[in-house]
This record gives C-alpha cells, structure tokens and sequence, in this order.
C-alpha cells in the first residue's frame, strides 16, 4: 500500500477543488487556493433589485467567511452599495433567551409550578425572572424547565436559520 506524500495530498485537494468546480461551474463559481491554505471564492449571482433603495439578503454564505473580504458590486454598474453587513446570528436556545429579554415568559418549573413573568436575564445558569406579584425569581436553568413566550413569531426576523 502506498502513502500519500505531500504531493499526493495537493492532487488529491486539487482534484476535489477541480470536481467542486465542475459541479458548482454552473453557478458561475471559480476557487483559488494560496499556498498558505486561504480560499478566495469568486461567485457571480443574478438578483433582481426594484428601483430605489432597497435591502437584499444573500443566503448561503459559508459561517467561516472573513466578512471584510466580501465585496458586492455590480459589473453593469446599475446600482451602488450604500451599506453592507455581514449577520451571522444563527438561532439557538442562547441567542433567543438574550434577545427576549424585558419580554414576558412562562417558566414551568418541576417544584416551583408556573412561573409568569419579564425575563429580566439570561446570563449564566440562571434566568432572572420580575414575577406578577414584583417579586425577583432567581430560577436555576436545568433540562427540566418549559420556557414560552407568547407571540413569538412577531420575533422571527430577528434571528438567521441558515448563513
């Protein structure tokens, strides 16, 4: 059996590049990779933007992208980027108790029953809760807690499924 040298690993790296090329050719997709190992991916994508400003999500983008690389213009030169941000704020139990908080919650709790009440925090292992009655709860997050909130749909833009 033979073992792959360093040469045999570059063909073998470049092989798979040359097929994901291949494969992707038709999304207008071209990858060079340096020898340091950095890939620099140029895409051209076809969007349709309506006249004015507007704002437009691009999916798909790789999680481990070095933002500041990223540039967008347009080759007709028929529009101008006024702003650019790259948001990568996948959902996740963590990010939606911070970005809830000052909203109201029901906490069911195995000894303690319902809770009902503003989610003050969620830093740590413990949800700080502002009761009904004023009363400050300090309820220690474990496996056994049913969080809800109420309406949360109205909420759903404010978090990313896919990069």
């Amino acid at each position: 059996m033979r073992s792959l040298n360093n040469h045999g690993l570059k063909g073998l790296v470049l092989f798979t590049l040359m097929a994901l090329t291949v494969a992707w050719g038709q999304e207008n997709i071209s990858i060079t990779v340096t020898n340091s190992g950095l890939g620099l991916v140029r895409e051209l994508r076809t969007l349709q933007i309506n006249k004015g400003i507007s704002v437009v999500h691009l999916e798909d983008i790789p999680a481990k992208i070095e933002p500041t690389s990223v540039l967008i213009e347009s080759i007709k030169k028929s529009f101008t980027v006024l702003e650019q941000n790259y948001e990568y704020d996948l959902i996740d139990v963590s990010k939606v108790l911070s970005k809830s908080i000052g909203q109201q919650v029901i906490i069911i709790h195995p000894d303690l029953g319902t809770i009902i009440g503003q989610l003050l925090s969620a830093r740590g292992s413990n949800l700080m809760v502002l009761d009904k009655d004023d009363n400050l709860q300090i309820i220690p997050r474990s496996d056994q807690l049913r969080i809800y909130f109420k309406d949360y749909s109205q909420n759903k833009d404010n978090f990313i499924l896919r990069p």
